[in-house]
């Protein structure tokens, strides 16, 4: 099978309860056949049964379940891209989103983000140039804090003070990125969606 394309990776990204997975998932039905997505790697290890980074089992020290779940979601993250981004370039896809991207993991590391880079052998610019663009969407915790929680998601995991402190976090890793889109927070999911499908948009084009 001859490649028809190459997929550029775009990294849709944000603080607890924002918006990103209901976005993704009207991405897929808004752009149909033309992107794929790589589902976000500390969910599919959550789901095996693991510990929380935030829980230290017993035995080790604090902080070193954190590190060690964080550099095994890095190495899930880069497998996950590489499969589907490869698989979308054989089908013809056009782009590939990633719920989340490798600096999202600098936000939740211990040390700062150039300590998380280099334990996982990487340079800022190649975590950055691995991706065409970055929509960055606000948590409601900041933007809209009455609406913050209101959805029952089982997997959120912060309160309102430290979902305002990850969102903080996240913009803060992704800094410097040469095409980072910011988006604010919106009471009404699909106006999020909308404003989100727009970025997006823009980013099919050369």
């Amino acid at each position: 099978m001859s490649r028809r394309t190459h997929p550029r990776k775009v990294v849709i990204t944000g603080g607890p309860c924002a918006g990103k997975t209901s976005c993704l998932k009207a991405l897929v039905g808004r752009f149909s056949g033309r992107v794929a997505v790589v589902r976000e790697a500390s969910t599919l290890l959550l789901e095996t049964g693991v510990p929380k980074p935030s829980v230290d089992p017993p035995g080790l020290a604090p902080g070193q379940w954190r590190m060690l779940f964080q550099s095994r979601l890095i190495a899930l993250q880069q497998h996950l891209e590489a499969e589907v981004h490869h698989l979308a370039e054989q089908a013809g896809i056009e782009l590939v989103l990633c719920d989340r991207g490798l600096l999202d993991g600098a936000a939740y590391w211990p040390e700062d983000r150039e300590h998380y880079l280099r334990t996982h052998g990487l340079t800022l610019d190649e975590a950055m140039d691995r991706y065409h663009g970055v929509v960055c969407l606000e948590s409601l915790a900041v933007g809209q804090p009455h609406l913050y929680g209101r959805g029952d998601d089982p997997t959120l995991l912060e309160g309102p003070e430290l979902a305002c402190q990850v969102d903080q976090r996240i913009r803060a890793a992704w800094q410097g990125h040469r095409n980072l889109v910011q988006v604010p927070s919106h009471p009404e999911l699909r106006d999020l969606v909308d404003r989100v499908s727009q970025v997006v948009g823009t980013m099919f084009q050369a």
